[in-house]
């Protein structure tokens, strides 16, 4: 299963009863270790720090996570509220004279077993410290053994009876309590110690990636607290060694402060490695910072990174030098999820700025007129006076189909004295082109590097469309890196300039790739006539008037 997928809130809910149920009919403790990662990471999570906003999706890695105020199919909202208000379920469960204790939550119960009412009070900082006590406040005459579950998470966990330690067996991953009386307090401490989690070796989306836990807390890295992006890319040129140090800090404007895990990184780049401090954060305290990127699953492996390593040198944005970007695109009436307004794909957002936008992106889908299999789209941007363009990066559009966007692999096309070229180019990471096989994550970014910078006046991205029922392809947004026409040496482009003819709208048909385009006329006899002939038409393809 991708990162990117919908894990929705609602089939989170789902497993948590699922496995409450498991757990009354097999009595282990796996199962409420399950529950217990479902609630602290997904659940407590998908109500905002302010009660007014809500996660529809729980995706684990994004570029974008901002939370509802409302959704157009509302399941999760009270599916999420359900959960919160039979919460108490699942603390406890018990047999005649046998009593669980499944979840470490703050609670006073009333448990009727075979000889009578049993009355616990538990005050818990579990969460966050790793503690929780259980008093028995009365009917401890009726109370057999008290079970108190091990989490799979802690290496060790210790016990107290009225604060002095005591020895126990375990049975079912429970640890056993006997012999309590009418206030007796028992008293549980976990191992705190953050931790490296690596998923099962048949996740393929994973291999190679690792995750870190304190606690029941999953963590994921947020953009906010991590200013460094490397051109958007951040995660897929980070990597963090096995070796990396892992510390604690706190960050006091999240739920009146959490702990938070930074650990001793490296971004790799065409140029070698830098050292990165990467900043963690409880997965279900993402998003109440404004919107912002999530990852959960990060690069150990190297050798992943370095496959998405590019070099960009000297090459700066050209937005930071003054230029200013025109959206073009020959889909003329998007629909599908995502705007309705070309000036998304030069806003400067590379994904939406509020879940009640859907999805950021222009573009089209299958009942669209450019919506045939093996159509040619394109999105690009004018930028007026010539630039030396060296790399373009691609940002993917939401979506809610399988696979690429495009149905190959998309190419590059740069305007020079107002003809469309190609920009002959790599592309990084490589873009799963007709792949229907798994669900691609929204707002990916992949960077085309020119062989050698052009100075042009636009740029464009062009790939076929799949064709796909249902299929949508758009864009979010196109950022434009290189350097001034001057510092450019030796490109096959010119400036026109500044100059600038608007592109033409090819209407959906491949366009002309003059790169590719060789005409050769052979007649047998009359060889003067034939020459003349084929200089006229090589005149004309070129853009030139052949009369003088």
């Amino acid at each position: 299963m991708p990162n990117g997928s919908y894990t929705e809130t609602c089939t989170t809910g789902a497993l948590i009863q699922y496995s409450d149920s498991l757990s009354l009919m097999f009595g282990d403790s796996k199962y409420h270790d399950v529950a217990e990662i479902a609630i602290y990471n997904t659940f407590l999570g998908c109500i905002g720090e302010n009660g007014k906003t809500f996660f529809y999706t729980n995706p684990l890695a994004t570029s974008s996570t901002p939370r509802y105020t409302w959704h157009a199919v509302p399941c999760c909202t009270k599916y999420g509220l359900l959960i919160f208000g039979e919460l108490s379920k699942y603390i406890y469960s018990y047999g005649e004279r046998d009593v669980y204790v499944n979840q470490y939550i703050g609670s006073t119960a009333r448990l009727g077993l075979k000889d009578g009412a049993l009355v616990l009070k538990q005050e818990a900082d579990w969460a966050e410290n790793g503690w929780s006590s259980v008093t028995v406040v009365s009917g401890a005459g009726g109370l057999g053994r008290l079970m108190l579950r091990l989490p799979e998470w802690s290496k060790t966990c210790s016990i107290k009876v009225n604060g002095e330690a005591v020895g126990y067996v375990t049975e079912n991953g429970f640890a056993v309590i006997e012999g309590l009386k009418d206030g007796d307090t028992v008293t549980i401490n976990a191992d705190m110690t953050p931790f490296r989690v690596y998923a099962d070796e048949n996740v393929a989306a994973d291999a190679g990636m690792v995750a870190l836990q304190r606690g029941p807390f999953v963590y994921c890295m947020e953009g906010v607290d991590n200013e460094t992006d490397y051109h958007g890319r951040l995660t897929s040129v980070l990597v963090i060694p096995e070796d990396g140090a892992v510390s604690e800090k706190r960050i006091e404007d999240l739920y009146g402060g959490v702990t938070a895990l930074t650990v001793e990184g490296e971004i790799l780049t065409g140029e070698g490695k830098e050292r990165y401090t990467v900043t963690l954060v409880p997965f279900f305290a993402r998003a109440n910072r404004g919107t912002s990127s999530v990852y959960v699953w990060l690069t150990e492996d190297p050798s992943l990174a370095e496959l998405n390593a590019v070099s960009f040198g000297n090459s700066i944005e050209l937005k930071s030098m003054g230029a200013k970007y025109s959206a073009i695109s020959n889909v003329t009436n998007p629909t599908g999820t995502g705007s309705r307004k070309i000036s998304v794909i030069a806003d400067g957002k590379t994904s939406y700025e509020n879940a009640d936008e859907q999805y950021d992106g222009y573009g089209a889908t299958l009942s669209d007129e450019l919506g045939k299999k093996q159509q040619t789209v394109w999105f690009g941007v004018r930028f007026g006076n010539g630039y030396g363009v060296s790399h373009v990066v691609f940002w993917e559009g939401g979506h809610w189909t399988n696979g690429g966007w495009f149905g190959d692999t998309p190419y590059v096309q740069v305007m020079v004295n107002n003809r469309w070229v190609d920009a002959p180019c790599t592309v990084t990471p490589e873009y799963p082109s007709d792949s229907m096989e798994s669900q691609m994550p929204s707002n990916t970014a992949y960077v085309f590097t020119l062989e050698s910078p052009v100075v042009c006046t636009a740029v464009r991205v062009l790939g076929k469309y799949t064709g796909y029922s249902g299929h949508h392809v758009s864009c979010a947004e196109i950022e434009v890196y290189g350097m001034s026409a001057e510092d450019v040496t030796g490109s096959p482009g010119t400036d026109n300039g500044g100059e600038t003819s608007a592109p033409e709208d090819t209407g959906g048909e491949e366009p002309s790739r003059p790169g590719n385009v060789i005409i050769i006329i052979a007649i047998a006899a009359g060889g003067l006539a034939a020459m003349a002939l084929t200089y006229i038409i090589a005149r004309r393809i070129n853009g030139k008037d052949a009369k003088k």
